[in-house]
């Protein structure tokens, strides 16, 4: 008869478990959001968090980075903007994605403190690989 044998449990490390990986806070008009943003950062690695279920959870300021969609007008981007500065602090970059093309908004918003402003068209990929130069841009 044969010993028995018990195999090794084997973890895969290749994929990083959820408390490695950053988290983007998300913010602002969802309806205003691209199509398919959340698949698209969890696909690129990112822990995506929903602002609203992150209150009082302290997920705020943890964040490695905040994005916020502002409403195709730009509708009270000056709230919004201090708005979510408020709610995650200065030590999170937080990155406006702008549903409508506006110079005159995104001169405001990077003046303001934004780390940068996303306009249209908003190409799911270069969106992913910004957030990750900024966050290696942290390190």
């Amino acid at each position: 008869s044969f010993p028995s044998f018990t195999a090794p449990i084997l973890m895969d490390t290749s994929v990083p478990s959820e408390a490695m990986r950053p988290r983007v806070l998300l913010s602002g008009d969802a309806a205003a959001r691209p199509a398919g943003l959340e698949r698209a950062l969890a696909r690129a690695g990112f822990v995506v968090l929903e602002a609203a279920d992150a209150v009082g959870l302290g997920d705020e300021r943890s964040a490695a980075l905040a994005l916020v969609t502002l409403l195709p007008n730009g509708a009270g981007l000056e709230s919004r903007f201090a708005e979510a500065q408020a709610r995650v602090g200065t030590a999170v970059p937080l990155v406006l994605l702008l549903a409508a093309a506006d110079p005159e908004h995104a001169a405001y918003a990077l003046s303001a403190g934004a780390a940068d402003v996303i306009q249209p068209p908003i190409h799911l990929g270069e969106l992913a690989a910004r957030l990750a130069a900024r966050l290696r841009g942290r390190e």
